[in-house]
């Protein structure tokens, strides 16, 4: 970082939001980097810690200020989906990220489905209910089996049921806690992770990605966040990316235009590649985490410059690059994640992790405290690795795991075999 370059300010604690400031963290424009609040990873790139909660809209938005931001960075979906874009942007503060019309998308997912047929999006057949004569009818028919949380649920409010009993038992827990739940029809098929920027006018297309939700190998256990991803996806061919803009991300655009509405940040696409073509799951209205961490080590741009683009309109200017070869990301867990899970256990051997060729660590959840790391959170490290074929990254991102050790560490070992 300069002395004298662009102030960027990100909001978030995980291992997206470390990612995209260590990275920012070495553009040549950029002089200085705050986190709020950032993790125990943040000082390391020279990064300054802000003592706000990403849900603090007013703190959020008048700390940015003082500290004469040149670009705000909104990393999680609670605060996007809270207004804080709009309360940056009102101040004049460049903002990278949507709306809260447009954060509905991930906010709502009754909103995006209903949206989703009214503008001829691919989506799945799906309904909704609030009683329990509705799940009764709604599990009538076989293909009523993904079950969901209206709202936010960091990507775990959703229930992939193999039996009617199972679907019941989770439609029946959504209303009792007085929400909607929908239902949607269990789709085969692959998922993808289908991400386009966006400056309101203007799309870029990233390389497709995969996360792995379940928590167990062979996509076993809860659902969590995410355990781990790799990029790019072999199975998802330009054809078939041509056709997910064509059947999902570009019909959404227009709908939205029709609107009024102007999307700038970043859409995120959960797709299912099924035998008669991509099909929407859900959407995200930010970087997938930890999508996004594979896809910043092949990036070659400069991310400020990437970012930047797309909150001052500027996205036509920016021509993506990739690195050859292949990115993953293996999640080091606490036991336990993503149910209950203890914290403050000592973090051994990340720099002997680092010594490996075309690893990088990011920090997701860890604190630090006289010089030593010590785990804060379920999802603790995001262990990522480059390489010339998937087979050479994967190779590398297991090698220095080996080297890391915390109490009941746990992580899948089957990330970019499935």
């Amino acid at each position: 970082m300069t002395q004298t370059g662009k102030v960027v300010f990100f909001v978030g604690s995980g291992g997206r939001e470390d990612a995209s400031a260590f990275c920012t963290s070495r553009s040549p424009q950029v002089g200085k980097i705050y986190v709020a609040p950032g993790n125990g990873g943040t000082q390391r790139f020279g990064g300054i810690r802000v003592d706000v909660k990403p849900t603090d809209i007013e703190g959020i938005v008048t700390a940015a200020k003082e500290r004469k931001t040149d670009l705000l960075f909104v990393g999680p979906e609670v605060p996007l989906v809270a207004g804080l874009v709009d309360a940056a942007v009102a101040l004049g503060i460049p903002t990278f990220g949507p709306d809260t019309y447009c954060s509905q998308l991930e906010g709502d997912k009754i909103f995006t489905m209903i949206k989703g047929r009214e503008w001829d999006v691919a989506i799945p057949d799906f309904g909704y209910t609030g009683t329990l004569a509705g799940i009764e009818e709604f599990l009538a028919d076989p293909r009523f089996r993904v079950v969901k949380r209206r709202g936010l649920r960091a990507g775990k409010g959703v229930t992939v049921a193999e039996t009617k009993e199972e679907a019941f038992k989770a439609a029946r827990t959504i209303i009792e806690n007085g929400e909607l739940v929908l239902f949607q029809e269990r789709l085969s098929g692959r998922e993808a992770s289908a991400m386009r920027l966006s400056d309101g006018l203007i799309r870029k297309r990233l390389l497709p990605a995969r996360d792995y939700k379940r928590a167990l190998n062979g996509d076993k256990g809860d659902m969590t966040g995410g355990m781990g991803a790799y990029a790019p996806v072999p199975d998802v061919t330009p054809e078939i990316d041509d056709r997910i803009d064509a059947e999902i991300i570009n019909p959404t655009f227009a709908g939205l235009h029709r609107e009024g509405k102007r999307f700038k940040g970043v859409l995120y696409a959960g797709t299912m590649l099924t035998s008669t073509g991509p099909k929407l799951l859900e959407y995200n209205v930010r970087f997938g985490d930890p999508e996004w961490q594979v896809l910043l080590r092949l990036l070659l741009n400069d991310p400020y410059e990437v970012l930047e683009a797309c909150a001052l309109g500027r996205l036509a200017d920016i021509t993506l690059r990739w690195r050859a070869g292949f990115a993953i990301c293996v999640n080091l867990v606490a036991g336990g994640y993503p149910n209950d899970y203890r914290k403050g256990d000592h973090i051994y051997g990340l720099q002997d992790a680092l010594q490996v060729p075309g690893v990088e660590i990011f920090h997701a959840g860890t604190v630090l405290k006289d010089g030593i790391y010590y785990t804060d959170g379920g999802r603790v490290l995001n262990v990522t690795a480059v390489g010339d074929t998937l087979e050479e990254a994967r190779a590398r991102v297991y090698e220095a795991i080996n080297h890391i050790h915390f109490a009941d560490m746990y992580y899948r070992t089957d990330i970019g075999l499935t």
